[in-house]
């Protein structure tokens, strides 16, 4: 069986916040497309709690017509 060929790689940066939680532990939301973007989202939805905002690099690999 012959393995699919890459036809193309897309690389992202995105933001990424890691909220750390007492009772669930450690959450990841995102990504993010801007720095911005996630500081907006962190403000919003838990502005007390104390939060990491992490660069990522997301790659998307398309083989044939499958992504």
């Amino acid at each position: 069986m012959e393995s699919p060929t890459r036809l193309e790689v897309t690389v992202e940066i995105t933001w990424v916040i890691f909220r750390g939680r007492i009772v669930s532990g450690i959450n990841l939301y995102g990504p993010f497309r801007t720095f911005d973007e996630a500081v907006e989202y962190g403000e919003k939805h838990f502005p007390e709690d104390t939060r990491e905002f992490v660069q990522m690099t997301k790659e998307t690999i398309t083989h044939g017509e499958e992504t």
